[in-house]
C-alpha cells in the first residue's frame, strides 16, 4: 500500500528465542504511534497499556480484516461472504497494522492466508496482541514458532477465536 501512497505501513520488529517472540516493536510512523511488548510485561503504545475488545463475533462492531492473497490455502471470497452477515469486513492491506488495531480493541479479528516468510510479518503482531489479551494460532489453531514459515494466522481477541477457526476451517483447500 506504501507503493500507491496509502498510508497503512508500519515498521515491524521483533526478537525470537528458540521459535517465541520475547521483544517487539510495531512503530506507525504515520500517527507516530509505537507499539511494544515484552513478554509477561503487557503491551503498551507510547507507554500507556493497551488491551484487546470483549465483542463476540455477531455482536455490534464486530470487525474483521481479512488479507487476500494470491494462494491456494483459503477460499477468501467464499469466507468474507459467510463472514460479513455477522461482522464489518475490511482489508487494510498490512497485517501488522491491523493487528495493531486488534491489540487496541478498534478491530476483533484478523485473518492472515499468508504462509512464506509471513512469520517476519507476525512475529512482533503475535507478542503485542497476547500481551493485549488476545489469541494467535495458525489456520489451524495450533501455535507456531516464528523462525520459519508459518501457516497463516488468525488473529483474535480470544473471545470468538474458536468460533473464527470453525468458520476458517469450511474454507481451508
Amino acid at each position: 500500500m506504501y507503493v500507491n501512497h496509502i498510508p497503512v505501513f508500519v515498521f515491524s520488529l521483533a526478537l525470537v528465542h528458540n521459535g517465541e517472540p520475547i521483544v517487539a516493536v510495531v512503530y506507525n510512523a504515520v500517527e507516530d504511534r509505537m507499539y511494544s511488548a515484552i513478554k509477561g510485561k503487557g503491551a503498551y503504545c507510547n507507554d500507556t497499556r493497551i488491551h484487546v475488545n470483549d465483542k463476540d463475533l455477531g455482536t455490534l462492531g464486530y470487525r474483521i480484516n481479512v488479507e487476500i492473497f494470491d494462494n491456494s490455502i483459503i477460499d477468501e471470497i467464499a469466507l468474507i461472504k459467510e463472514l460479513k452477515s455477522s461482522s464489518k469486513i475490511s482489508s487494510i492491506g498490512s497485517v501488522a497494522r491491523s493487528c495493531m488495531a486488534i491489540a487496541t480493541g478498534d478491530f476483533s479479528c484478523d485473518i492472515f492466508p499468508g504462509t512464506s516468510h509471513g512469520n517476519c510479518d507476525l512475529a512482533a503482531s503475535y507478542l503485542i496482541v497476547t500481551e493485549a489479551g488476545g489469541k494467535v494460532t495458525n489456520m489451524y489453531g495450533e501455535e507456531q514458532r516464528y523462525d520459519e514459515d508459518i501457516k497463516g494466522a488468525i488473529i483474535t481477541n480470544g473471545v470468538s477465536h474458536q468460533k473464527i477457526l470453525q468458520k476458517v476451517s469450511k474454507y481451508i483447500l
